[in-house]
């Protein structure tokens, strides 16, 4: 009899662990690596930096949308129109996304103002999109990402890993756009 108790605790606590979740996987409030919005989000900013990281170096396409004006900085609207329709052709981010960050283009142009041409312009010392002046592309395109919101339109995606030798967290807002994702802000602390 005693041996039946110890087989039947031991049976239990085999499949209790079985059954425990794994913490080695970032994962979506307690869902999978395999959900198909959470698959689908990584694959959206995951796809964009391998994507931006080749945009940013082409002077074709990444322009530059700054000019002289009055003794300082100032945004040439058609060249940032035309920055933007190069970036929207990356069919990775939404129009919120550039409403969004045109913005604060906007908030940095009014600090402009008050610099001199050759002081290094706010919001324009390090990648707004990398979020610094060097960064490690495999970060960036392999990190693993967890998700809040799958299964609705609006989700909070945080992508953590290690760039260089410390340990980094980059959080995205995207939306559900026609039945695909798309990123709405990444939050970038440059101002």
């Amino acid at each position: 009899m005693k041996n039946l108790i110890l087989i039947c605790f031991l049976l239990t606590g085999i499949l209790a662990c079985n059954n425990a979740p794994s913490n080695s996987e970032p994962t979506d409030n307690g869902g999978s690596q395999d959900h198909p919005d959470l698959v689908a989000i990584n694959d959206v900013i995951h796809g964009f930096y391998a994507w931006y990281d080749v945009f940013q170096k082409d002077e074709t396409r990444n322009l530059n949308f700054t000019t002289e004006k009055g003794g300082h900085l100032a945004l040439d609207l058609p060249k940032l129109d035309q920055f933007y329709a190069n970036l929207r052709a990356s069919g990775f981010i939404s129009d919120e996304f550039i409403d969004n960050d045109r913005a604060v283009l906007k908030k940095c142009e009014t600090l402009w103002q008050n610099e001199e041409l050759g002081d290094v312009p706010s919001c324009l010392d390090a990648d707004r999109f990398f979020c610094a002046q060097d960064w490690d592309l495999e970060f960036w395109t392999k990190a693993p990402i967890a998700a809040d919101g799958l299964d609705t339109d609006r989700s909070t995606a945080t992508m953590s890993g290690t760039e260089g030798e410390s340990a980094r967290e980059q959080k995205f807002e995207l939306k559900k756009e026609n039945g695909k994702w798309l990123i709405t802000r990444i939050y970038c602390e440059l101002m």
